[in-house]
């Protein structure tokens, strides 16, 4: 029994020296030039200047001590936006859940903004879905305002702003499918 334990152990001191073989040397193969042109800018790197959720007033983001996405009516446009969770998914810091089956509850770092959501900086129960057609731009105010609009989350707020009155008329139809 001895000498098979000892044989056993003796056999793991042992080592062998495994030398990795070199590959051949492949020829270097070049492949042609593909250039790339494009017609358009991308919205989502267009800059906006101005909000006013964080002021109550229209002052430059640049001024503003407080951090403000603005997703534009362009943005708004072309990814063909039908509810808020589509308008807001290109924001940073925002989960969404389906509050009650019937309306978008918005979470803004963390903390429920169930009773943030503003359409013109005036207060909205959002206990439905809104429409998005007359819908300008949206602000997303992080960060805790309750100096600017009263009690709320220390997450931030949701401020729509609809489109203002123009005038001449203006029609639009769309038509969305799958």
């Amino acid at each position: 029994m001895k000498r098979s334990v000892l044989f056993i152990s003796s056999v793991g001191v042992m080592t062998s020296h495994v030398y990795a073989l070199e590959a051949d040397q492949q020829a270097v193969t070049n492949l042609p030039t593909i250039s790339v042109k494009a017609d358009k800018e991308i919205s989502l790197k267009q800059e906006v200047g101005q909000a006013s959720s964080a002021t109550k007033g229209l002052m430059q983001l640049k001024d503003v001590p407080q951090i403000v996405n603005v997703v534009p009516k362009q943005v708004l446009r072309e990814q063909t936006v039908t509810s808020m969770q589509g308008a807001l998914q290109n924001v940073a810091g925002l989960s969404f859940s389906v509050g009650d089956g019937q309306r978008d509850q918005v979470m803004i770092r963390g903390f429920s903004a169930i009773t943030d959501n503003y359409v013109d900086g005036i207060r909205d129960d959002a206990l439905y879905f809104r429409d998005m057609s007359n819908v300008e731009r949206i602000e997303v105010l992080k960060g805790p305002a309750s100096v600017l609009y009263g009690r709320g989350s220390a997450g931030g707020l949701v401020n729509k702003i609809n489109k203002k009155p123009m005038d001449q008329s203006l029609r639009e139809v769309s038509l969305i499918g799958s």
